[in-house]
């Protein structure tokens, strides 16, 4: 009888906290589809990135999610220093930067910029060049606003474009260095046309065979070059792939050759290679070791150091020092055998 009491009086407290609660009514206003401020803005979105050598440039008016017209460019570091007799890194800087800001005002009066399409800031600061404060200084309306984002979409894929478009052939040489008992080496030199500096890379690892070293740095090299240069310019521009394994370079060629011996690894990186790169304009090619070739040579000296260093256990600091000595030297006889300038 009890426990029937207490359920009753539960049972009404909980009635009476039930009642206490409002019933939800109708909204006196209807809802209001709101427009969405995008649709409305109007103006001109810019972006500028230093790249491989070259500075490119691209300029897109928009109205809403619409571009309404695109100007693109590019400048070389190189050829702006060559012009214009320069060496030194600080007067090539301010050089690129005024030559820079010319072309980005002219493109920028021809697409019809005023207080209706003024120049937007955009997401990220690029203060290494001073676009923005030029414009300023002109008179040209820069707003303090960013541009919408399929503007600044529109933009970074024109710029994407332009890059692309004179980046050049690229040119990757690689080279492994194989002891048993020890950790292989792998090493790889990157250069392109309008490049003002080559690119260098290296690993270990630990492959039983020295064909599987030299297919392995083939693989890594073109990974590298996919990171750093996109498929879109790899399928564009080409690339030839250097290497003084005439073995691996006739396997990669000619995928229905087998050489005798040849391990199940050794077959499964070549499919890997042509899997990953299918469709990306990729030609290989044999070139003679150690005959003063610079792709090769410093191919060689990265996989030979990777090898070393990972085998004597050097500390961090002192395989950085060393590689670091290979990429001057590399860059410096780049630099005067393409272009005649100094490191």
């Amino acid at each position: 009888m009890e426990w029937k009491a207490i359920e009753s009086r539960a049972a009404r407290a909980v009635g009476r906290a039930l009642g206490a609660v409002p019933k939800p009514s109708a909204p006196k206003n209807r809802l209001q589809t709101i427009k969405p401020q995008n649709a409305e803005r109007t103006g001109i979105a810019i972006d500028c990135s230093r790249r491989l050598g070259l500075a490119c440039w691209a300029v897109v008016k928009f109205r809403g999610e619409k571009t309404l017209g695109t100007v693109t460019g590019h400048f070389s570091l190189t050829e702006l220093a060559e012009r214009q007799q320069l060496k030194r890194a600080d007067a090539i800087q301010h050089a690129l930067e005024t030559e820079l800001q010319r072309a980005v005002a002219v493109a920028v009066i021809d697409l019809g910029v005023g207080t209706d399409y003024p120049v937007h800031q955009p997401a990220r600061s690029d203060d290494g060049f001073g676009v923005f404060d030029a414009l300023a200084r002109l008179g040209i309306p820069v707003s303090s606003a960013t541009a919408p984002s399929a503007a600044r979409l529109e933009v970074g894929t024109a710029l994407n474009r332009e890059g692309i478009a004179h980046v050049g052939q690229i040119k990757v040489s690689t080279d492994a260095s194989f002891r048993r008992g020890e950790p292989t080496g792998h090493g790889w030199y990157v250069e392109s046309t309008n490049m003002v500096r080559p690119l260098l890379g290296n690993t270990t690892s630990g492959l039983a065979t020295i064909l599987e070293a030299e297919l392995y740095s083939i693989r890594k090299a073109l990974k590298f070059v996919r990171n750093e240069f996109g498929k879109e310019a790899m399928r564009v521009n080409g690339v030839v792939v250097r290497s003084d394994s005439a073995t691996a370079v006739r396997m990669l060629k000619d995928p229905t050759w087998r050489p005798q011996g040849i391990t199940k690894r050794e077959a499964v990186l070549v499919k890997s290679i042509h899997d990953q790169d299918a469709g990306n304009n990729i030609r290989f090619v044999w070139v003679r070791g150690h005959n003063g070739d610079l792709g090769n040579e410093i191919a060689d000296r990265l996989a030979v150091a990777a090898r070393r260093l990972r085998t004597a256990r050097a500390p961090r600091e002192s395989a950085a020092a060393i590689m670091t000595n290979i990429y001057n030297e590399a860059t410096e006889r780049y630099q005067i055998a393409r272009h005649g300038l100094a490191a």
